[in-house]
């Protein structure tokens, strides 16, 4: 019998999954595996031979197949009809709570469980669960029933590359599509259960903190406490991930075990005084069966992450056996977790929390320990405090730094980037948040229901350490070098990532075997270091112009790798309205990073609007900018300055369209600044600021793109007259496909093959126009738009354009110029 059988049961189990997701294989075949295995399994235990191999394809084979039974989620039906600009179907529903409820910005997030629609009068009873952010109105907590005007649509799939998919994401948090609330929520129903308690416990935690603290302690607070993140910013917690903290507002074995020591350690010092108590009963087994539910309770308090699920599943496979008198060993209860939790939910593969959760907890296990050498000097009293000290600090340094090895692969994968700093913050930062600030926000929490001003003493301190904790964040994602963005892996080098890993764990914990280890580990870092070099290479030698235009919503973005692999970026998108979303920071930084781009050689500000320049202040903090280009127009919210100031700051160079020369060479590939060129001003003054958008053909041998900004019919016009040439193979679509750009005479003076424009899905302006359609229908030119095919990208040798898109389904007819790749980007 194998030493770690449910370890081994456990990789099987993720073995399972991956191939059945791989290779696609179909529900019947994976079921009539795992019916095999486990008849398997049964005369193995009855035989006695091979029961570990029997496990592991039973346990493969059954995970694989629940993976290969998971279906897409399916909306429920709806008797609303789409209607407006926005093409929105609304209809009133009735529901009910069915999730914990984080207060935000913009509102309530909670899912809610469809209940019935209001359909010709009548309520039709309808099942489903969607996500929504409820508006000002009532408070609402678990089980409460509400009426509310919703738009029920499918999950969205993805528009870009670095997009989470929707259907696994609704898989994993169990909700069937999409809503937009069009209305404010009516109570219909108060609900009084155990979970509602929570859930108001939860409210009256947090009004507690945020009446006592400043509004950014009190956002932390609430991450420290209960896993809320919702008073944090985009920003902030992209802060507070870049310091390598972010672990720190997630509730997890941290928070867990704290809860079942302080009240384990009460029960046993209660017990302890109870005369006869310790004769009869063991206080560590009478501890843990106290101790387990309140794990539990805590568990649901902290609205159930993957983090904290696994550190409390983990947690309890310990205090039962410490019940039972069998004490699990740590390697087999994580692997029991983790099992448990993909048997329970096979798609946990692709949830970050899960990853990041098992990986740093293996990576605490397999690390070594520090030898205890210094007997003898300990002895002395007066260095025994300062080793005990020393030892403490590196037992800190060895668990930061094996934690952030381990998390490595998965953070790339899912974020593009890894903190470098992570090691040294949190040998400051988790004792101060851990140690100091979670025990002591809990108390003030515990204790503000009755005795207010005890819990008014208890904050003055918690502001102070909040501060301090603050602090170590902001100067961690100061320093330089905080986050590095790291290409997207391939999947061999993260199997040899992954060995390299294994294989150093092991040798710094088995002398015996030591040599054979170190060559293993060498062998594999030599692998991973030539396929990651040779993919680099090959990168910069590829002898081809890309154009992307990713879905930034309702604005422009247009990123272009130059042959000799420059990059420039013409826009950034930008929110049209007060709100958190940031394509800069969501969309634009993601997709450089996977691309493994840490500087940028030019941006181009078309114009100072802010669904074009909004995200470029994002990008301009966190990629070196050599060059920016711009018309030189003034903005009104002070957005370009900014840019302007960070461009500069890192030595980057700050150009007007008429300091520029007619054409300028990136990387073998030509662009030709067309408009608007003034030696006075560097813009026209009678134009408007669309009009004086800065307009650029870019040319890869025969082939060319024309990037025409949000030019309207005035200055379309004027192109058209001038003489310029404009021909171009693909034209940018002017103003996101605005009625009033994409004139006949420009038409026919760029002579384009295909057309693409960038535009938001269900935008308030109708974009595009049905006339631009038409316009271009006329002229039989393929249409593509961001909103509907996601992001667009176009690569060209410079003889043939090869053009594919996230969602694909197209196919060009003019094979001579155009290519469609029919299998997406």
């Amino acid at each position: 019998m194998h030493r770690k059988p449910l370890l081994c049961v456990f990789l099987a189990a993720v073995a399972g999954v991956w191939l059945v997701e791989t290779f696609a294989v179909p529900d019947w075949v994976a079921g009539g595996g795992a019916a095999l295995a486990g008849i398997g399994l049964w005369w193995s235990v009855r035989r006695r031979r091979g029961v570990v191999v029997a496990a592991w394809l039973l346990a493969g084979a059954a995970v694989g197949w629940g993976r290969a039974a998971t279906g897409p989620p399916r909306p429920p039906p709806s008797c609303a009809v789409p209607a407006g600009i926005r093409g929105y179907a609304v209809s009133l529903w009735r529901v009910r709570v069915d999730g914990p409820v984080e207060v935000r910005r913009a509102g309530m997030r909670t899912a809610v469980e469809l209940m019935a629609e209001h359909c010709g009068g009548v309520w039709i009873a309808r099942r489903g669960r969607v996500a929504v952010t409820l508006w000002e109105g009532p408070w609402v907590r678990r089980g409460d029933v509400l009426e509310v005007s919703l738009a029920v649509e499918p999950l969205p799939r993805a528009r870009n590359a670095i997009d989470a998919d929707a259907a696994v994401q609704g898989g994993i948090d169990g909700v069937d599509a999409s809503a937009r609330v069009q209305s404010v929520h009516r109570l219909v129903a108060r609900e009084n259960g155990v979970l509602a308690m929570v859930d108001a416990a939860r409210r009256v935690a947090g009004d507690a903190l945020s009446a006592r603290l400043s509004e950014e302690a009190a956002a932390v607070a609430r991450g420290l406490v209960m896993g809320d993140r919702g008073g944090l910013g985009a920003a902030d917690r992209e802060a507070w991930a870049d310091a390598g903290l972010a672990h720190l507002l997630a509730v997890s074995g941290m928070h867990v075990t704290m809860v079942v020591v302080v009240i384990g350690f009460a029960v046993k010092e209660l017990l302890g005084r109870v005369s006869g108590v310790v004769e009869r009963w063991s206080l560590l087994a009478a501890s843990a069966l106290v101790a387990l539910p309140a794990a539990v309770l805590f568990c649901l308090w902290s609205a159930s992450p993957a983090s904290a699920v696994r550190a409390t599943v983990m947690g309890g496979v310990g205090l039962v056996g410490t019940i039972l008198g069998r004490p699990a060993r740590a390697v087999e209860a994580l692997a029991f977790t983790g099992l448990a939790m993909l048997v329970e939910q096979p798609l946990l593969l692709h949830d970050a929390g899960f990853g990041l959760s098992m990986a740093a907890v293996a990576a605490l296990l397999a690390s070594p320990r520090l030898a205890t050498d210094e007997a003898e000097l300990l002895q002395r009293p007066l260095w025994r405090m300062v080793l005990k000290a020393k030892r403490m600090f590196l037992l800190g340094v060895v668990a930061s730094v094996s934690a952030t090895l381990a998390a490595l692969p998965i953070t790339v994968v899912f974020f593009g980037r890894v903190s470098l700093v992570a090691p040294l913050t949190n040998i400051v930062a988790v004792p101060l948040g851990a140690t100091l600030a979670t025990p002591l926000a809990l108390a003030l929490v515990a204790v503000a229901p009755v005795a207010p001003r005890c819990a008014d003493v208890l904050a003055v301190p918690l502001e102070i350490l909040l501060r301090w904790l603050l602090a170590i964040v902001h100067l961690g994602e100061r320093l330089p070098g905080a986050a590095v963005a790291l290409a997207a892996p391939a999947t061999h080098e993260l199997a040899c990532y992954v060995a390299v890993l294994g294989f150093g764990f092991a040798a710094l914990r088995r002398k015996r075997k030591r040599v054979g280890l170190v060559l293993a580990c060498g062998v594999a870092a030599l692998v991973l270091g030539v396929s990651v070099l040779a993919r680099w290479w090959a990168d910069r030698r590829r002898d081809e112009l890309v154009v992307t235009m990713p879905y930034v919503g309702q604005g422009d973005g247009i990123i272009l790798r130059f042959p000799g692999g420059q990059t420039a970026l013409v826009d950034a998108g930008g929110a049209i309205t007060t709100s958190d979303w940031d394509p800069g920071r969501q969309v634009i930084a993601p997709l450089l990073r996977k691309r493994g781009v840490r500087a940028i050689d030019l941006v181009v500000v078309s114009h100072p609007h802010p669904d074009h320049i909004g995200g470029l202040v994002y990008v301009a903090g966190r990629f070196p900018i050599a060059e920016l280009w711009r018309s030189g127009q003034p903005d009104e919210g002070g957005v370009l300055a900014a840019l302007e100031s960070l461009v500069t700051a890192r030595g980057g160079r700050l150009r007007l369209s008429s300091e520029l020369p007619v054409s300028v060479v990136y990387g073998g590939a030509r662009i030709d600044v067309i408009h608007p060129r003034v030696a006075e001003t560097s813009y026209f003054p009678e134009l408007e600021l669309n009009d004086n958008s800065v307009v650029l053909r870019v040319t890869h041998g025969a082939r060319s793109i024309l990037l025409t900004g949000d030019i309207e019919a005035i200055a379309e016009r004027e192109l058209a007259a001038s003489g310029v040439d404009l021909r171009a193979d693909v034209l940018k679509v002017a103003h996101h496909g605005s009625r009033t750009s994409s004139t006949s005479e420009l038409l026919d003076a760029v002579r384009p093959k295909l057309a693409v424009a960038s535009c938001g899905a269900h935008n308030q302006f109708g974009f595009p126009h049905p006339e631009v359609v038409q316009r271009l229908a006329e002229r039989n030119v393929p249409f593509l738009t961001t909103a509907e095919r996601g992001a667009i990208t176009l690569r060209t040798d410079g003889v043939t354009w090869r053009v594919s898109a996230h969602r694909p389904g197209f196919v060009l007819t003019t094979s001579d110029v155009l290519e469609s790749v029919l299998d997406g980007d």
